[in-house]
């Protein structure tokens, strides 16, 4: 009830509203501002801010270390992650007390940009903390990059092309956040990149990287005191809409479905909303061969016949679900829901 009552409060102001980072397209050429690469890139070369939940419980910095934390009533000085094990250690101990982290100021936070702030104050740290609170999807830590790489532009306005060479993740992460539409971007290939175990592999192409660094998503560590999430409570206790739908050639659809929202009913039910109700589906999430995720969605309008499909589940957040569809020809289909 309460889900519905929440749908029906904000379903009719959604699609006016402009939606965070909602057009998410690839290519095999080229880098945009919203395609899946650069996020996955962003997320490989950003300061990580997730692993140290246990401390600040915020995704979007990360605490400099050394700093002295009271958890409890104890008072620990954190000087490595090798230290976050004690702070959740501390959480645990007792059902009945706050598990509130205070640290002792002054504190240094690294935003995902690297940038490095200074914090004296709790006040402070709050209003840190309400800037820069998400639940989009974390850090890959487990994939490294070796440098330099080169990024090839095209200016569209007067043709001239350039090419950059960007030597550590602080100049690759700012490099692709100040892509704009007046240029058109490519990696330049090969590039040497380095999996989950340590091992080095060489990518040739966008759509080669994308799948090197998904196939390496799911043996990437995983932070201290994070509770693993329930991916079917997820699905069916929220409402989603489609922020991005990219076809098997490679076309950003995602404009076909942007007016629908979906709810998963845990009678395995999809009821499909524009306004009023517009069509029903039924959807069942179950475990493949070698350990795969899937999640098989069917809906009763052929508007939605492109989402017919039985989706390998990427990866997900308390906020995000990021789906991937392999044919028989190897064409591939992305599909990312999220949460409204």
């Amino acid at each position: 009830m309460f889900k519905r009552l929440l749908f029906l409060g904000i379903a009719f102001t959604i699609m006016s509203c402009e939606k965070e980072s909602l057009t998410e397209t690839t290519s095999n050429s080229n880098l945009t501002q919203s395609s899946i690469l650069t996020g996955l890139l962003q997320r490989i070369a950003q300061n990580p801010t997730a692993f140290d939940n246990v401390l600040d419980g915020c995704s979007g910095f990360s605490v400099q270390l050394p700093v002295t934390v009271t958890v409890n009533g104890t008072t620990v000085t954190v000087a490595s992650e090798s230290d976050f094990q004690t702070i959740q250690n501390l959480k645990n101990a007792s059902p009945n007390d706050s598990d509130e982290v205070i640290f002792t100021y002054p504190i240094q936070l690294r935003l995902k940009n690297h940038q490095l702030v200074s914090v004296s104050s709790y006040n402070q740290f709050e209003d840190f903390y309400e800037d820069y609170s998400t639940d989009d999807l974390m850090e890959i830590r487990c994939v490294n990059m070796q440098f330099p790489i080169t990024i090839n532009t095209y200016n569209t306005s007067n043709q001239q092309t350039q090419a950059y060479t960007l030597t550590n993740n602080v100049s690759l992460y700012q490099y692709l956040a100040s892509l704009t539409s007046s240029f058109q971007y490519s990696l330049t290939y090969p590039i040497t990149v380095t999996d989950a175990n340590n091992n080095p592999q060489t990518i040739t192409s966008n759509i080669g990287f994308e799948t090197f660094i998904d196939a390496n998503l799911t043996q990437c560590d995983v932070p201290v005191g994070n509770t693993p999430l329930s991916f079917t409570t997820l699905l069916t206790d929220n409402i989603w809409y489609v922020s991005s739908y990219i076809d098997d050639d490679g076309d950003d659809e995602t404009d076909d479905f942007e007016e629908y929202t979906f709810d998963f009913l845990s009678n395995f039910d999809i009821q499909v909303f524009e306004g009023s109700l517009f069509a029903n589906g039924s959807w069942n999430y179950y475990t493949a061969s070698g350990n795969t995720q899937k999640l098989n969605l069917n809906f009763s309008n052929s508007i939605l016949l492109d989402l017919d499909q039985d989706w390998t589940i990427v990866e997900y957040s308390t906020a995000v679900i990021r789906l991937r569809y392999i044919d028989s020809d190897n064409d591939v289909e992305y599909l990312v829901l999220r949460k409204l």
